[in-house]
């Protein structure tokens, strides 16, 4: 009797502890992961307008083309990911290291302009620095890969349910059916086609020949008849 009071008093604490123990909100995950994204896009955006200000100080020309080719390829990632901003995962790398990376090396290299260092140690930095980041424009390529293949594993999805649906209401892969509106067109052409064709022989040529051909059947009209009617004259007289 003691070890079944036990066990009642025991599953009794075990559901009141169930009841008032700190449960997970998923909403407030979601909210965080909103804001996880929101801040990362703003550092990407942050990262891109240091890099355009560096970039307008650094006297090295060479330096300079390479660091303008990388804000074309990150002007077009930066552009995707605020229209899509559930891209944001995949660019981490992207915006936490590339860039990050990016508006760090030039710095430093405004730096080294603007103190005067013209050993060849910070030659050979310099140097590297551009190696480097022509490199990164390959590795901006990638990203930029990376993170439209959730675009185009969503197209494709889309692409499978559209099919299936299409094969459903019995229509076969690549049939040739012209929308309604083509087929009108087509046929409009084609009796234009006709028109011109029966009417192509109508020039001024061809008319000015007409218009003398019938002159002259008109003409030889009246000489026959005057002919006649003078022999009739003729003949009365005789």
């Amino acid at each position: 009797m003691d070890t079944i009071i036990f066990f009642v008093i025991g599953g009794v604490m075990l559901y009141i502890l169930y009841k008032i123990w700190p449960r997970r909100d998923d909403s407030n995950n979601i909210a965080d992961e909103i804001d996880d994204m929101s801040v990362r896009l703003v550092k990407g955006l942050d990262d891109f307008q240091s890099i355009n200000l560096y970039l307008k100080q650094i006297n090295d020309i060479e330096l300079n083309m390479i660091g303008n080719n990388l804000q074309k390829k990150g002007e077009r990632i930066l552009l995707y990911l605020q229209k899509h901003r559930q891209c944001l995962p995949e660019a981490r790398q992207f915006v936490e290291y590339y860039q990050d990376r990016t508006a760090a090396l030039l710095r430093q290299c405004v730096t080294l302009e603007q103190t005067g260092i013209d050993s060849e140690e910070a030659k050979k930095v310099v140097e590297q620095t551009k190696e480097v980041l022509r490199d990164f424009s390959t590795a901006y390529d990638v990203q930029l890969a990376k993170i439209m293949d959730t675009q185009l594993i969503d197209m494709a999805a889309e692409l499978s349910v559209a099919r299936q649906v299409l094969e459903n209401d019995g229509i076969e892969k690549g049939a040739n059916t012209l929308p309604k509106y083509k087929e009108e067109s087509k046929n409009e052409t084609e009796n234009s086609k006709t028109e011109k064709e029966s009417t192509s022989w109508i020039t001024p040529k061809a008319v000015g020949g007409a218009v003398l051909a019938v002159l002259g059947v008109v003409g030889i009209y009246k000489l026959l008849n005057n002919s006649q009617n003078g022999n009739k004259k003729k003949r009365k007289e005789s």
